[in-house]
């Protein structure tokens, strides 16, 4: 059995990812599970979040992204769900846009950096991590 060079460099790429993963960009669930519930944090300067969901294995925030608002790159020991609500959240890592009633998701491991791509609005969104 022979396996072709492009299945094998894809294994090699996922391993080297998987050794490659730096733990300063790592918000674990138990880190953000930390924040106050029902108090607005800020995250960058400008975005402002607030958990208004604590469970053993749940944390759900509402989050405001101002335009041209932006989280750096991190990556999360959890699964995470967005929720946009109002406006649209960019991703610089994933180059995906998301629109108003749509969801981005993230597996546990995940790198991304959710923007708001807006001169103009805010984006307004529901993010759920489970454990």
């Amino acid at each position: 059995m022979s396996l072709h060079p492009k299945k094998i460099q894809k294994e090699i790429d996922e391993i080297n990812s998987i050794l490659n993963i730096d733990f300063e960009e790592l918000q674990s669930f138990n880190e953000l599970g930390k924040l106050p519930l029902n108090q607005e944090v800020k995250f960058n300067g400008n975005i402002k979040v607030t958990k208004i969901l604590h469970t053993k294995n749940m944390l759900r925030f509402t989050t405001i992204i101002p335009p041209r608002g932006s989280f750096n790159n991190h990556w999360h020991d959890c699964l995470e769900v967005v929720t946009i609500l109002s406006g649209k959240l960019s991703d610089k890592i994933k180059k995906i846009e998301s629109d108003i009633d749509s969801k981005a998701v993230y597996l546990v491991g995940e790198k991304h950096i959710p923007y708001n791509p807006s001169y103009t609005r805010c984006c307004f969104l529901i993010v759920d991590f489970y454990k």
